[in-house]
């Protein structure tokens, strides 16, 4: 696909572990990963994801307040278009408490609830880590969306409820689904600041 360098940005979604999937309004998508690109040298806060988060969008750019801003152009230069394979696989959690100390562990019984934005079969993981490091007793299961119900527990101890809320409550598409889930969670967790400043 022949990219226009100028395209406005109509979102971002994070991926875990380092990434951000960007779409563009012609439907593109990239795979926006510093670390395959050298860029940690000069921004080291993409190395934070907490901070790699906290963006925000203004038309043909991605903005990091104080910190940078990358163009259209610079995000298709230092990126790649995935594959719809890889797609699927990406994921991003979305809840996670340790729960311990339970029956299972004393100190480690951690519960997770994963989305996949781009699997729309079974785009949730739920999951349990018990004990962590190389002991791990833990295990997960993916499941569709219409199974959720079934696991409204496992959202509980995940602390991630609102999210169970929220698709169980929903008569959107999937991709809207996903893209609603995701602001949410960009809104709780590392949209914080931006909020309150803008509600004062």
């Amino acid at each position: 696909m022949q990219s226009n360098p100028n395209m406005k940005i109509v979102n971002v979604i994070p991926i875990d572990w380092y990434g951000l999937i960007v779409v563009f309004e012609n439907g593109e998508l990239r795979s926006f990963e510093p670390s395959k690109y050298n860029l940690y040298d000069m921004y080291k806060f993409l190395a934070y994801p907490d901070i790699l988060r906290s963006f925000t969008i203004d038309e043909d750019r991605i903005e990091w307040e104080g910190k940078a801003a990358f163009s259209s152009h610079f995000i298709i230069q230092n990126s790649t278009e995935p594959e719809t394979d890889e797609l699927k696989s990406k994921s991003l959690s979305i809840g996670s408490k340790n729960q311990a100390p339970t029956s299972e562990d004393l100190k480690h019984h951690v519960y997770d609830v994963t989305v996949r934005p781009f699997n729309s079969e079974v785009p949730i993981i739920l999951s349990e880590s018990i004990g962590g490091g190389i002991g791990d007793r833990g295990g997960a299961r993916a499941i569709k969306i219409d199974d959720i119900k079934e696991y409204k527990n496992h959202f509980v101890l995940s602390d991630c409820i609102w999210a169970y809320q929220v698709i169980n409550a929903s008569k959107d598409n999937f991709r809207k689904l996903m893209d609603t889930l995701i602001s949410e969670f960009l809104d709780k967790n590392y949209r914080k600041e931006a909020k309150q400043v803008k509600n004062s």
